[in-house]
């Protein structure tokens, strides 16, 4: 009796299976456009650019009477070479140590110039927000070469030095920052 009850409900277990998935109701659906362009070229850093010295210059601490105090902005530029047009818009995503949860802030070292950090701004003075995609600060269109020739693309940037505490301590004040191009 047992042989046969077993081949029994097997065979239930299998058309209830079948049955349950006949119950499926499928309607209506919708369509998924992909769309993109794969370019022929990108921008590559300029070779004089791709490891850049910054002189921020040196300070007393006379000069951070309080929070939010900073030194006069230095100019500086990164250089983009074999840009396509076709590419739309670049920007350059930051990446460096930042200072008491500030993204905008970079580290000016450990155990060193304490109280002070490094500010970097970008189109139109906008702060660079540090650690995080390209942001506004950065963008800006190809430049006008005719479409689908190289062209070069320049950044004009600017840093100094900002305090985030009433007491700035002597020392070094050196940060470094990784960067790298972001198309849009």
């Amino acid at each position: 009796m047992k042989r046969l009850l077993l081949p029994v409900a097997g065979a239930a277990l299998v058309f209830a299976a079948v049955n349950a998935e006949a119950d499926v109701v499928n309607n209506a659906g919708g369509t998924i456009s992909l769309t993109g362009s794969i370019l022929q070229s990108s921008c590559t850093v300029d070779a004089n650019d791709q490891t850049k010295p910054v002189v921020l210059g040196n300070y007393s601490t006379d000069t951070f009477k309080k929070t939010g105090d900073q030194t006069p902005d230095v100019p500086f530029t990164i250089k983009l070479t074999g840009c396509a047009k076709s590419a739309g818009n670049y920007g350059l995503r930051f990446d460096g140590t930042t200072v008491n949860n500030n993204p905008n802030l970079l580290s000016a070292g450990v155990g060193e110039a304490l109280g002070v950090g490094v500010e970097f701004s970008g189109v139109g003075d906008k702060l660079i927000t540090f650690n995080q995609a390209a942001d506004e600060a950065t963008w800006q269109p190809a430049s006008n070469a005719a479409p689908g020739t190289p062209d070069t693309t320049t950044f004009n940037l600017k840093a100094h030095y900002k305090s985030f505490t009433d007491k700035v301590t002597a020392g070094d004040a050196n940060a470094t920052v990784k960067f790298v191009i972001a198309y849009k």
